[in-house]
């Protein structure tokens, strides 16, 4: 059987080392990011099983990359931070995360949930994008992609003007 993969989301490269270290040594496949952008290159290359999540980092934040994770993916999300307050905590899971851990948290609870949380959650990759249109949707004529990345790409009609962005 194929180790459960990992990601381990937190711009503090000593927390990322640690959780690598004791999620590794546990026997699963662990790929530190250190945002959101890493996170989604990571992602890109093969699905995960689970991201253990960071709330406080520079450029998105945590509970924005859950709100994209669960539009996009089938996977189990835990935000581990420093914020202890209940208004925190409710608002991480009411926007998708499937378990909320303050720091520093106990290893032997941390692993338990990682644990029950993979006996939850099945391994399904990405969630199948909409389809892009070849017509445009105003007038009717061809759509041309331009600008593709990774998250997606903008189809523009150059008749009417008509543009929209789609993801995946």
């Amino acid at each position: 059987m194929t180790p459960a993969h990992i990601l381990v989301v937190d711009d503090d490269a000593t927390v990322r080392s640690i959780l690598s270290g004791i999620l590794t040594a546990q026997g699963y496949r662990v790929t530190p990011c250190g945002g959101g952008e890493e996170m989604w290159a990571a992602l890109a290359a093969g699905p995960a099983d689970l991201v253990l999540l960071d709330v406080e980092m520079p450029g998105e934040d945590g509970y924005t990359l859950v709100q994209r994770l669960r539009e996009r993916f089938a996977l189990g999300i835990i935000l581990l931070t420093g914020h202890t307050a209940l208004e925190h905590k409710l608002h991480g899971l009411e926007i998708g995360a499937d378990e909320f851990l303050s720091k520093p948290c106990d290893r032997r609870e941390l692993l338990a949930r990682i644990k029950s949380l993979l006996r939850r959650v099945p391994s399904v990759p990405v969630r199948t994008p909409p389809k892009r249109p070849t017509s445009c949707p105003v007038c009717g004529s061809r759509v041309r992609y331009s600008l593709e990345t990774e998250a997606g790409a903008v189809g523009s009609c150059r008749a009417c003007s008509w543009s929209k962005f789609y993801e995946g």
